[in-house]
């Protein structure tokens, strides 16, 4: 079953069966070739200096020796074309091994060397250590503790401490060989209870659309669960969870980002114990393959919470999979291949293992919510929130105006402004919200109107205050902000635009007294960072969080009173057929993690555009009528539901080259397909020092899917077959 999900993978998101595996496995279980070098022949004539001291080394080395140290010694990136030439004269021999890059972890443990329930032979063995009182009194102790636990074992680390001494005395008990030490092989997966308890209680309301969805699931169809912020949803999955236990089913819980995962890891853990298990890119790949193993054997993990590479995973009893924030672009993989979208593919995985499939958002996707008024989907809505606390109130600042009449305060209207006064004043917590990381966009030269841009792409470089360098988001090119500008001299350079790191330096000038940290990819690189922060926000440690998308994903916090959109223009105003439906979904799920629990939150919404539609409907909280608006205009626009989207990219190094195949490309595509668009030059046109190309190509969802892939695949192989590429490189990615 797992085969037949990575080969459909492979088909419908036109990629390599190798790409797929590559991708499921964690590094750990692939085999790695090393190359090992040793001397066969003692003849050591006409050697130039490098050969000389490769040869040296390999003689004086007292342990294996592989190209990578050989690479080292020389200080260069390969040392393959001297190698190749002491293997020529027959001085060297190679031998390639392989090996995985998982060791499964071995700790000491200790035991007894001595019969202690012999009386005489334990009296003899303390009449030796009376002189050693501390070693005396540490072998009573722990005597004591193996007769109360004869059939336990225990650690050295344990047993130290149980000793009441300190290392170096029980050292020297095993050096007096009456504690031996002997390797056990431990699981680094942290280990609960492994018992069921704490299930919430179902309101009478949820127990109804529980019902609902349980009638859905015995007609064997997918379930859309459209609820609300703080309506209670994940109430509803713990006990689709404990139904799927009673049956000694596996349960997948798929969501969006690994730092939703920590609250929702603490949750089902206080409820299912031991029964978790959590598979993201965060965790260490030891970790990792240990899972994978532990679902190919003894299946104690029977729920695993992950982000969208746990779909890769080896089950074999499937009864849930649950798709958490199911509208999340997060689902998407951009690159590299597979570009799969996990949601979809948890749908078909849902057919492969004749398995139930949940998906959960506040804010359903325009695909999903269609599927479910043509009952493709069975849709089950939650519109009250738990305990009904009232939903946010939500208000406009208009930026246009308050800039206008110099009301600004730094980045804040004064509607906001006042607000996280008020805020402050009452005690409670804050989050902001601006979906660009960094201090500032670009920086400006006053003078000429010089911008930084990077070496590699067609885009200037952010701004980043905390080590004063301008930072390319797409290749990682970096460099220090300049003294004076390298056009005129001029030595006034400014920050132009808002990021993360820019909105948390004004707050601090602006309230010096509270607590301001910052959410975002620079601040929150590990799972730690995440779990630090997020630990600290639910204690009340921090006043303000300033955060980008990452602080929107479903987090339950219970004093946050305030959630300030620094401007909403950046997500409506985007390039993308999709920038209302992401705005719509982004600021309605960060405006839910206001007045969870008794209270009732407030938003700001600041914009420079108050009349726009979308927020509109985010002001009444109608999702309705903007579904309603969006999918009459993809139906005139012939964009999904209706059709498919196969975005190619095409990438050279020469602009040229890239110019002359992507128009015969588009050509040759325009036969086959109906709606061909492009080649067109992206907003960013080169990237890494590639030039870019983008063709669009609409398929009805009536034409066959694989008469589409056949289709293209012919055309790709005639340009390959025929070597009328010139070097270009064809990316091809399915509905994004």
């Amino acid at each position: 079953k797992q085969f037949d999900l990575w080969k459909w993978i492979a088909d419908y998101y036109f990629c390599t069966i190798g790409e797929v595996f590559r991708a499921a496995l964690p590094s750990g279980l692939k085999l790695e070739s090393k190359s090992k070098v040793f001397i066969k022949n003692n003849d050591f004539q006409d050697l130039n200096n490098k050969e000389q001291l490769i040869i040296n080394y390999i003689s004086q080395s007292k342990k294996a020796v592989f190209i990578d140290d050989i690479n080292k010694l020389l200080n260069q990136k390969s040392s393959i074309s001297i190698i190749k030439k002491l293997h020529e004269k027959g001085i060297i021999e190679i031998d390639e091994t392989l090996q995985t890059g998982f060791k499964p972890k071995q700790v000491d443990f200790l035991k007894s060397n001595f019969d202690f329930k012999s009386d005489k032979e334990t009296n003899l063995i303390f009449e030796k250590l009376k002189r050693a009182k501390k070693q005396y009194n540490a072998l009573i102790n722990l005597i004591d503790f193996f007769i109360e636990n004869p059939k336990k074992e225990f650690s050295k680390k344990e047993l130290v401490k149980i000793s009441g001494e300190s290392l170096s005395i029980v050292n020297q008990l095993i050096k007096k060989d009456l504690l031996v030490v002997y390797k056990k092989q431990i699981s680094r997966i942290i280990k609960g209870e492994n018992v069921v308890k704490n299930l919430p209680e179902l309101t009478g309301y949820q127990s109804e659309k529980y019902k609902n969805i349980i009638e859905a699931f015995n007609c064997k169809k997918p379930v859309l669960l459209h609820g609300i912020t703080s309506s209670g949803k994940t109430e509803i999955y713990i006990r689709l969870i404990n139904e799927q236990l009673k049956k000694q089913k596996q349960i997948l819980y798929l969501l969006p980002e690994i730092s939703l995962s920590t609250q929702i890891v603490s949750r089902l853990i206080d409820v299912f114990g031991d029964k978790i298990g959590i598979f993201h890119s965060k965790y260490p790949n030891s970790e990792k393959v240990e899972l994978w193993n532990d679902l190919l054997t003894n299946q104690k993990k029977q729920i695993i919470i992950g982000a969208r590479s746990a779909i890769f995973l080896p089950f074999s009893n499937l009864g849930l999979i649950i798709v958490d924030e199911e509208h999340d672009s997060s689902y998407k993989q951009q690159n590299p291949a597979p570009r799969y979208n996990a949601r979809d593919t948890a749908l078909i995985m849902s057919k492969i293992y004749n398995s139930n499939v949940i998906l959960g958002s506040a804010t359903p996707s325009i695909e999903s919510y269609y599927n479910s008024q043509i009952e493709k989907y069975v849709k089950v809505e939650l519109n009250k929130r738990y305990g009904d606390v009232k939903l946010p109130e939500i208000k406009i600042a208009d930026m246009r105006k308050a800039y206008l009449k110099k009301r600004m305060i730094s980045v804040f209207t004064p509607d906001l402004y006042n607000e996280i006064k008020k805020t402050l004043a009452d005690g409670e917590q804050i989050i902001l919200f601006q979906n660009r990381r960094g201090f500032s966009p670009f920086v400006e030269c006053s003078e000429c109107g010089w911008v930084s841009k990077c070496k590699k792409c067609d885009v200037s470089l952010s701004y980043h205050k905390y080590n004063n360098s301008l930072r390319c988001h797409y290749c990682g090119y970096s460099e220090k902000i300049p003294d004076k500008c390298p056009v005129c001299g001029n030595t006034y350079i400014k920050t132009k635009g808002i990021g993360t790191e820019k909105i948390e330096d004004e707050i601090k000038n602006i309230f010096p007294d509270a607590v301001v940290k910052r959410m975002d990819y620079d601040t929150a690189k590990t799972r730690n960072d995440f779990i630090r922060i997020i630990d600290d926000f639910q204690q009340q440690k921090i006043n303000i969080l300033v955060g980008t998308q990452m602080v929107s994903k479903g987090f339950d916090f219970d004093n946050v009173g305030l959630i300030g959109i620094i401007n909403a223009d950046n997500m409506m105003h985007f390039a993308d057929f999709r920038s209302y439906e992401h705005t719509f979904q982004l600021i309605t799920q960060v405006s839910g993690r206001a007045g969870r629990r008794e209270k009732q939150g407030r938003v700001v919404i600041q914009t420079f555009d108050v009349e726009n539609s979308i927020l509109q409907n985010i002001l009444i909280n109608d999702y309705l009528l903007f579904y309603k608006t969006q999918i009459e205009e993809r139906k005139i626009f012939k964009y999904p539901p209706f059709y498919r989207l196969i975005d190619i990219t095409v990438k050279n190094r020469n602009i040229n080259k890239l110019n002359k195949f992507s128009n015969n490309f588009a050509k040759s595509l325009s036969q086959k397909f109906d709606f061909v668009l492009g080649p067109e030059s992206p907003s960013i046109s080169k990237i890494n020092n590639f030039y870019l190309k983008k063709i669009l190509i609409k398929v009805s969802k009536t034409k066959n899917y694989s008469s589409t892939e056949k289709d293209l695949l012919s055309i790709i192989n005639y340009y390959l077959s025929s070597k009328k590429m010139f070097s270009s490189i064809i990316v091809i990615n399915r509905d994004f």
